[in-house]
Formats: C-alpha cells, structure tokens, sequence
C-alpha cells in the first residue's frame, strides 16, 4: 500500500503549480536515516567517526550522539517542515484561484476531507494559505525557514484586526511591517519574535490611519466595562477591559502594593498571588490606598501593615512626538502602542521625564539619564528643550538584587 501525503495529492491535482526553491542544504543520509534509539551512529570509513574494525571483539571505546549533532538534525528537519508547509499553503490557493466564485466556499471542506479534520479546521487552512500567499514575500521568508510558520500566522491574526476582511489592505500591513523589520535584520540582529512582529505591524497600521485610530479610540472608552465568569469548579476570573492608560494605572497599583507586600517578615507567597491579594484590598476593604485594612502576621506574632506611596506608569515616547508630530508612536511597555495625542495628553501630566537614547534600528538602550521634574500644564516645551540641551549622562542601572529593582524594570 502506498502512502501519499496531503501535498503530494494536492500538487497531482494541480500540476501547474510554480516549482518550489531548493531552499536547504543537502542531507546525509546517514543522519536522515539514524534511529533515534540508536546508541552510536553507523560505523563509516570517511576517518570522520572512528570505530574499531570488524574483527575486533570488544570496542575500545563507545561514541554517542553529541547535542550538536543532533541539534544540527533537528535544524534541518525544521526547515523541512517550514519548506513542506509553504508548499501546502501554495497548494491550496492554487486550489481556491482554480475554482469559480460559487465553488470557492467549498474548498475548505476539501481540505477538511483530505486532512481529516473538522470542516472548521479545513477554512481555518484555506484562510492562512489565501492570506500568506497574498504576500509572496512571506511566503518566500517561511519557504527559507528564516521565519517560522508561527511568525506568519501572528502577522495574519493581527493584520486581519484591523483590516476589517479587505485583503489588500491584510497584505499592505504585513509588507510594509516586513520592510520595517528588514533594516533590523540588515544590521545582523535577526527577526523578531512572534509577538515583537504583532506589534510592529500594530505600530504600522496605527500610523496608516491616524484618524480612524483616534475613533477607535473613543469607542474603547464607550464600551469600557468589567466581567465575571467561571473558570471551573469553585474558580472565576474577573476581566477589566477599557482605555489601555486607565488599565495601565489599575494593574501598577496592584503590583505596587504586591511588591511591598513582599517585603513583609515571613512573607511565603509568589508574586501573582500576592497579586491577587492586593487587588482583592484595593477593590473592597481598601479601595482609597494608603496602609493595607488586611494586615499580615510578622515572625514575632506582631500584626504588619503595608504602605504604598503612589504608582508610576512608564510611558515610552519617541522626542518627535513630544515636540508634535504625529509619524511616530508612543508605547506603554507590555501593553502597545499611544497615539501621539493620548502621549502628549500624558506628558503635560508627567511628575518625572527621564531621557533615554536608544539604537535608531535595534531599538538597544545606550544611554539613561537621571529622571527630572515633569513638566507644569503648559510647560512641556521647556522641559523637552533643557533635555535636548543636556550632554547625554550615563546612568548605572546593574544590581546584584535576586527581584529587579524598580528603576531597572
């Protein structure tokens, strides 16, 4: 009985597609073929691996794979699966262009049939074989196995945010994000992972539309809201979805206070749970802040309170903003990218600005200057002019502290 695979019975029907790259380098057979159960490779007469003859009884020594060996196979077997699955998706848009308009729909359930999956699986298929080869330099990029297949889908998932089911402007946000990233990648830095690409190509579709940004924006504020659901057998979570600044502030007061919780004598507990804990104070018995209304038992037997004074919300944000332009975004670390009004809004209220440089292609902190005093309302243009005046200082961030002190985080 003969087996034939997925792409081998979609390329026998359709043989005019275009021929795929020689994108890897030749195998040996030895190494495709090695069991992994084996305890030693073949014996070989090449002088590369040794072993007694023939004739000898016992060996005089044994030789194991090393982990560069088997890393060096595992590579090549990676980008065999990258190389096969850019086939299989080029396959399949050959299959839904070679189909008419009232057929089309159905090539998903084909694809179900011959991967013997759900029909659902089968137009998820079909929607990442479209997409991506609708950006032949993607493809290309995932044939070369310089970006995963995982890479591709992210920039798929979030370019379809925010185009809104138009292709055109689907691939328009995922190459314009590719040449963006592709100066990083001339300077020998490589291409960011999965989830730094979803927020380049975030930053790219920002900028394309800086008005439908902001009405994007005002809409997030109307449909704000909180949410309770169950998560299992006496669990649930809660969920708080709104303005990222206002979500920013809730989740710093919480870390705030966790930290200091901490601190605590005979404190046992991890960070996320302390987490909890904290918000639990914050959101009913101690909602004003200020010392803890829970208070822990220290090693004396003593009752411990906590204070936190106040919170801080890093804002990261390019000097051309700040001065008014709008070609760039600020960015809320772990949370995305600000439009340049909603930064300027937040700077006018800033207690601090400290000035960073940074590597204009790698994004690499040189240097970090001491935090100066914010700006009044009003006077933003001053603090950013005495800033641009100052000879940049180097500031020492290390620590030896097992936690990450605040100033380095």
């Amino acid at each position: 009985m003969v087996s034939v695979g997925l792409i081998e019975e979609l390329e026998a029907e359709h043989a005019d597609l275009p021929p795929t790259s020689d994108v890897l380098p030749p195998m040996p057979d030895w190494v495709r073929d090695w069991p992994v159960t084996m305890a030693e490779p073949p014996r070989c007469d090449c002088g590369a691996v040794c072993f007694p003859g023939p004739d000898v009884d016992e060996p005089v020594f044994t030789l194991t794979r090393s982990p560069e060996l088997l890393a060096d196979r595992f590579a090549m077997e990676w980008l065999a699966l990258q190389r096969q699955t850019a086939r299989m998706w080029r396959a399949a848009a050959a299959m839904h262009a070679a189909t008419g308009a009232v057929s089309a729909e159905f090539v998903g359930d084909d694809l179900a049939l011959l991967t013997n999956t759900h029909p659902r699986s089968g137009a998820t298929l079909l929607v990442t074989a479209v997409g991506v080869c609708e950006v032949p330099e993607l493809l290309a990029l995932v044939e070369r196995g310089e970006l995963s297949t995982r890479h591709a889908t992210a920039l798929l998932t979030e370019a379809g945010r925010f185009a809104a089911g138009d292709t055109g402007q689907q691939a328009e946000l995922i190459r314009e994000t590719l040449v963006r990233c592709q100066t990083r990648v001339d300077a020998g830095h490589g291409w960011p992972m999965p989830g730094e690409l979803k927020k380049r190509l975030q930053t790219v579709a920002v900028l394309a539309d800086l008005t439908a940004a902001e009405k994007r924006r005002k809409s997030v504020a109307e449909q704000r809201g909180v949410s309770a659901f169950p998560t299992g057998v006496g669990a649930a979570a809660r969920s708080i979805e709104g303005p990222q600044v206002q979500v920013a502030a809730m989740h710093e007061a919480i870390r705030a206070r966790a930290e200091a919780m901490g601190r605590l004598p005979g404190e046992s507990r991890s960070l996320m749970q302390r987490m909890h804990d904290a918000a639990y104070e914050l959101l009913t018995v101690d909602a004003d802040g200020g010392e803890s209304a829970v208070p822990a038992v220290g090693l004396d037997g003593e009752p411990a309170t906590i204070s936190v004074h106040g919170i801080q919300v890093a804002l990261i944000m390019p000097v051309s903003v700040a001065q008014g332009g709008d070609l760039e975004l600020a960015e809320i670390p772990g949370l995305g990218p600000v439009l340049p009004s909603t930064a300027r809004e937040l700077l006018a209220q800033a207690e601090t600005v400290q000035r960073i440089t940074v590597d204009a292609t790698t994004g690499q902190v040189i240097t970090v200057d001491t935090p100066v005093p914010g700006p009044a309302r009003g006077e933003v243009q001053a603090v950013l002019e005495q800033l641009l005046r100052e000879p940049v200082g180097i500031r020492d961030l290390s620590s030896s502290a097992y936690r990450v002190p605040s100033r380095l985080r």
